[in-house]
């Protein structure tokens, strides 16, 4: 993978997880939270040479992340 691509996607989901984290949601006049998310990556064609092996790496990524303690971006290294 370029590592400068992989720097930009990985820096872009980052600051998805945490916009997502600082959400103040309401709901019923109650605050609901904390709201996070774990992000799972996998990058064509360095990850494979169609959609569902890119996707079957980005689910594997996705899985990492949330056994690593959710709340976190994980990028495939294979």
């Amino acid at each position: 993978m370029a590592p400068a691509l992989q720097g930009t996607v990985l820096e872009r989901a980052e600051k998805l997880r945490r916009e997502v984290q600082e959400l103040e949601i309401e709901y019923e006049g109650r605050r609901v939270g904390p709201i996070t998310i774990s992000v799972g990556i996998g990058m064509f064609p360095e990850h494979g040479d169609s959609g569902h092996e890119v996707l079957r790496v980005a689910d594997a990524a996705l899985y990492q992340a949330k056994r690593s303690g959710r709340n976190c971006v994980v990028v495939e290294t294979t």
